[in-house]
């Protein structure tokens, strides 16, 4: 078996609607259409539950399995589960996450921080998937505002070899 692990950058477009970037969402789907034809298991994450619900609904549009593929970042860090033990009030949280073979995450913004600078959520975003990732992010944006949160540092480390551009990602899907 073929073990390997991979980063994408897929350089977006610099336009979104505050919670919303449409260009994402299609970028998206050619990725989560090409892992679903390779039988690929992969899940979508994304800051907002504007561009959660875009893009579930590109995965309905285009035919996709959608169902349980779709979070946004808070959703997908896990459930606390509470036990009650006995007759007293002893509570016992545990904190599972979620995983999976490949994610594709989706930022959204152009411009500002948002969501990045929370160190938090952004660990859970980088640190969910087992044998590849793509992010798909305004490239000036992470270049620029965004160069100095863990992702636009992350962007910086991989260089021009991390990034692809939209119209050339089913090309490089091929080679994967």
């Amino acid at each position: 078996m073929k073990l390997f692990y991979f980063i994408l950058f897929i350089a977006s477009s610099d336009n979104c609607y505050i919670s919303q970037n449409l260009a994402e969402v299609e970028a998206v789907m050619l990725i989560a259409e090409w892992l679903q034809n390779q039988g690929k298991s992969f899940r979508i994450i994304t800051p907002y539950d504007a561009q959660r619900s875009a893009l579930e609904g590109g995965m309905k549009e285009h035919g996709l399995n959608w169902q349980d593929k779709c979070f946004n970042v808070d959703s997908f860090q896990g459930h606390i589960l509470i036990f009650s033990l006995f007759v007293q009030i002893n509570l016992f949280c545990v904190l599972t996450g979620n995983e999976d073979d490949y994610i594709i995450i989706s930022t959204v913004r152009s411009s500002e921080l948002g969501f990045l600078k929370n160190l938090r959520r952004t660990n859970v975003m980088l640190t969910r998937c087992k044998r590849g990732m793509f992010i798909c992010s305004s490239r000036k944006y992470l270049e620029g505002d965004g160069a100095l949160s863990l992702m636009g540092e992350l962007a910086i480390e991989f260089g021009e070899r991390g990034w692809v551009d939209v119209k050339d990602l089913e090309e490089v899907l091929m080679k994967l």
